[in-house]
């Protein structure tokens, strides 16, 4: 569903004057200058979007949804046997519901009440396009089209693609291929368009690429063209892999949520930060995944891991709260995967020694989650830890192995 026009169904509650426009301006009796006074939403106020917010969510309550506690854009109804789910971003909405014509009776309501356009079965929704199998109840998601018009934007549609986003030995490429690059003259406008397009990506459906874009983004303030030909550089690696969509309900893969967790210790050559990355999953398919620096510096890489740890649980907690009130039950303990030894030791045992007294107390919490038994941690080896591929550069046969560990297939 869109909503035509949304900002403009928010009632303003507060007091909002704005110039008068210009070709219409009429002044006062005595000749002073007038301004007008606001009553209802309307787009460029810093309050716009909000005051929609509350007033769609008005009218979603008054229908009887119930706004999820754990993520204000998702409403649900459970009444009388008859469910259904809503997730908004601004004035763009998908849901369902497992009756039919309670689901054309809300949208009747919205449209009345919004003037909404009725997209029927999803096919793409925010540039994410959807296939599915009502038979086999398997779905696969994708954003080919947005990657073909990156490829036109930055004149790579006939470039030649590439195995990896990042070559392990040269990251950031070597200094020959970024001076055949053109000069940019509007480098501070253009690199962070590329990342900001590159995080898009990551973010939705190309985990692959999570890593390499969160290293390129660390360097938005001071771009160069060298980092501008490695940006284009992974353009050219999702060139050759822009068939590959992320898979959910793969019979041959366990449906029940369970993740991984990796760190690559001091890894940053400026301020030898140690980079964090996890990934969970649930029925086959990633529903979510990090690359990031951590906040402090680890002293070894039972500490680094151990962290990476800590910041896995905290996204466990909140996928386990989305899930049980969306009525979906979750077995525990939830089984996240290491590939460190000494960090799986130091979650389950409370021990304190020399090497480990310093780590600040709320790395700590995932020990009193392990000892609840909401959360247990396993080890694995780092060629079947798919965490792996979110914080460091790959050979191919690795990185090859984590894409589809990711359950990104072609299709």
């Amino acid at each position: 569903m869109d909503i035509k026009r949304a900002f403009l169904h928010g009632k303003i509650d507060e007091v909002v004057y704005i110039h008068q426009p210009h070709g219409y301006e009429k002044s006062g009796p005595n000749g002073e200058r007038l301004v007008g006074r606001l009553n209802s939403s309307l787009y460029g106020i810093k309050q716009a979007a909000y005051m929609f917010y509350k007033t769609l969510r008005e009218e979603l309550e008054s229908q009887g949804f119930v706004r999820c506690a754990v993520d204000h854009a998702v409403f649900t109804y459970n009444k009388g046997g008859v469910r259904c789910l809503t997730g908004w971003h601004v004035d763009d909405a998908m849901g369902g519901s497992n009756n039919e014509s309670f689901l054309r009776e809300v949208k009747h309501k919205l449209h009345m009440r919004f003037g909404i356009t009725d997209m029927g079965a999803i096919a793409k929704f925010l540039g994410i396009q959807f296939e599915w199998n009502r038979e086999t109840k398997e779905l696969w998601i994708h954003q080919a089209e947005y990657i073909h018009h990156l490829l036109e934007e930055y004149g790579l549609s006939d470039c030649h693609p590439v195995h990896l986003p990042m070559d392990l030995n040269y990251p950031l490429l070597k200094d020959e291929d970024a001076a055949k690059l053109t000069p940019i003259s509007n480098l501070s406008t253009v690199y962070p368009k590329i990342i900001g397009e590159l995080l898009y990506l990551s973010l939705c459906t190309r985990p692959d690429i999570a890593h390499a874009v969160q290293r390129l983004s660390q360097f938005i303030s001071h771009p160069t063209p060298h980092l501008y030909a490695t940006a284009k550089h992974f353009l050219r690696y999702l060139a050759g892999m822009v068939n590959y969509r992320l898979h959910y309900g793969d019979p041959t893969r366990t449906s029940d949520l369970h993740g991984f967790s990796d760190a690559d210790w001091a890894s940053c050559p400026e301020d030898r930060i140690s980079v964090t990355g996890y990934c969970w999953f649930f029925h086959g398919g990633v529903v979510s995944h990090i690359s990031k620096k951590q906040t402090t510096q680890a002293l070894s890489s039972t500490e680094a891991e151990y962290m990476a740890i800590a910041a896995a649980f905290q996204e466990g907690l909140w996928l386990r709260s989305f899930f049980e009130l969306l009525d979906i039950p979750i077995p525990t303990p939830i089984r996240l995967y290491v590939d460190n030894a000494g960090a799986v030791a130091l979650s389950k045992e409370a021990s304190t020694n020399n090497r480990t007294k310093h780590i600040d107390i709320r790395f700590h919490f995932c020990r009193n989650h392990i000892e609840s038994g909401t959360f247990s941690t396993e080890w694995l080896s780092s060629s079947k830890n798919t965490a792996d591929i979110l914080t460091k550069a790959l050979p191919r046969p690795l990185f090859q192995r984590h894409v589809y560990g990711l359950s990104l297939v072609s299709h």
